[in-house]
Formats: C-alpha cells, structure tokens, sequence
C-alpha cells in the first residue's frame, strides 16, 4: 500500500496490491492405533486413568509430527540469521533477532520465539536480565517455571527444534505469517469416532477375530514457509 496527499475535492488514488498464490501441499499422513483385548479390557480399560494416559500418548505422538514439520522449516530462514551452531545464546542475540524483523517491517506483537528446550534453560535462563528483571517471586522462571516473554514477545521452548547435519540447534523468531500449515477433516468410517477441531481423527471398533477394541487417531497435515522475510533464524548449540 501506498500513502498519497489528499487535496480538497479531488478523488482518492487508489493502490494496487499484487497478489500472489502458494500451493500447500496436505500429504502427510500418520496413524496411532492401540487395540485392549477384552481379557485386558476387564481388568484395566474401565479405568479412567488408563484410558486417559493413552489418549494423552496418541494426542502427543501426533501433534509431535506436526511440530517437527513445523521446526524442520526454521532453517529456511538462515539466510537471515544470528549466531553459529557452535554458540550460546545471549541477550545480544536476542535483541539482534528482534532487530533484524524490526528493521523489514515485521510487527513485533505478531511474532514469537521458539527455541529448544536446553537451550532455554542451560542459556537464557542464565542471563540475569531475563530471570530477574523484576526480582519477584510471581516473575522468577526458578519459581513458577513459566517460560514468558523476551523483550515483549513470546517464548516457546520445544524439544522439537531441528539440529542441522553439523550439530547444534536451528531456532527462530518468527511471525505467524512466516510458516503456514494446513490439516485436512478426514471422514469417521468406523463405529465410533470424532475429528477434533485441529484435525485430528479418533476412530474406535471392535474386532471379534482379536477379540479386542481397536483404537486409532491419525492427522493429514502440510506445512509450507510463506514469507522468506518474516523469521529469523537463531543457530546456537546443542
């Protein structure tokens, strides 16, 4: 867009955005499935616990795989990076990721860090101005574990955060433009099933040649980068 001079009683200029189009491909697909036998189904599936750490187990398994494909694209921005492989992370570098977004253009209140998790807590957690910039206890990271922000802007901390061929980690400050993903609603064809909001299918039937319930919860997902200027890659170590 483009901002012109108005004048009294002259017509406004009007801008003329390109648009341009990007294909996301939905293709990847993968499956948890599990099956109690009745003999099993007796004596511990009535349990709620039980069935309450599976489901847990299923939903981690595939959001795992969704979160790996989303942080196997964090290095498509190292072409604008801060740090080496081979460093720790400091508030230097911090500030130099946030500055190189700044300096393009990017709002800030639509970015976030994600970051491994070792490197949250053996780094940054040892820099005095993030741990005790307020010296309270509601604020300290020591007492509350809460991850929070960095200068404003959020920080996840991921174990899911890829290490390139030579070692060390490939994190990022991004934008919620920079990387899109899509999930595709899959039919329920079994007995019993749902697909929750994100996509995520459960199906359950029973099986009279095992005598056993089989359960399965799947995903089809893409993911693709969107905007090369709108993350910023932060190469640290292990």
């Amino acid at each position: 867009m483009t901002a012109t001079a108005k004048s009294n009683a002259t017509a406004v200029t009007l801008s003329s955005p390109t648009y341009t189009s990007k294909d996301l491909t939905v293709d990847q697909w993968f499956e948890v499935s599990f099956a109690i036998e009745d003999k099993e189904a007796v004596q511990v599936a009535k349990s709620f616990y039980a069935q309450e750490r599976m489901a847990k187990n299923m939903s981690y398994e595939l959001a795992s795989k969704l979160e790996i494909a989303i942080a196997g694209i964090f290095d498509d921005f190292s072409s604008t990076s801060i740090g080496t492989t081979g460093s720790d992370l400091t508030d230097a570098m911090v500030r130099a990721a946030i500055s190189t977004l700044a300096a393009v253009g990017i709002n800030l209140g639509e970015c976030a860090f994600f970051i491994y998790s070792a490197v949250v807590w053996d780094d940054l957690m040892g820099v005095d101005k993030f741990t005790l910039a307020i010296n309270s206890p509601e604020m300290s990271p020591v007492g509350k574990g809460k991850m929070g922000n960095l200068y404003g802007i959020p920080l996840y901390a991921s174990n899911f955060v890829q290490s390139p061929a030579g070692g060390g980690r490939f994190n990022v400050l991004a934008s919620k433009d920079a990387i899109h993903y899509a999930t595709s609603s899959l039919p329920v064809m079994a007995e019993h099933g749902s697909v929750g909001k994100y996509g995520i299918r459960v199906q359950s039937s029973y099986d009279h040649r095992y005598l056993a319930t089989l359960t399965t919860a799947d995903i089809l997902y893409g993911v693709l980068r969107n905007r090369h200027n709108g993350g910023v890659c932060i190469k640290t170590d292990s």
